[in-house]
């Protein structure tokens, strides 16, 4: 994968874990604040929505390894992050789906040069494939 492309979406992915937590800081806190008000709130999900940010970190870290399994865990980090806090969010949603836009451009392109370089090794040798 392209090196810019892949700390570009290292970056995203950051910011995405770092809008999680920050989301569901405030969430439970809003909570709790209610709480302490006497309104009857649902049940905070702090630990809930670290473990939703844990996903997507493990998926940021996946992604050195493997785009696809790591865009999965961003993409289910997210999408239970938004069971848990509702339309917030779609704050990270935003940037973990932009994270996942980068690794698959950066798959792509990386395959394509990958394509190029063995076309180029072929030529060199002599030895032009089929067009079957």
């Amino acid at each position: 994968m392209n090196i810019a492309t892949r700390i570009l979406a290292i970056f995203n992915g950051i910011v995405t874990i770092v809008a999680t937590v920050v989301i569901d800081i405030l969430y439970s806190l809003a909570h709790s604040l209610e709480r302490i008000v006497g309104v009857n709130p649902d049940s905070s999900h702090f630990f809930i929505g670290l473990a939703c940010a844990l996903v997507e970190v493990l998926g940021l870290i996946a992604s050195f390894f493997n785009w696809y399994v790591g865009a999965i865990l961003m993409l289910i980090g997210a999408i239970g992050f938004f069971f848990l806090v509702g339309w917030w969010a779609f704050i990270p949603l935003i940037f973990a789906i932009n994270t996942i836009a980068m690794l698959m451009t950066g798959a792509r392109d990386s395959d394509l040069e990958a394509r190029l370089r063995e076309r180029r090794q072929e030529r060199r040798h002599g030895e032009l494939p089929s067009a079957s």
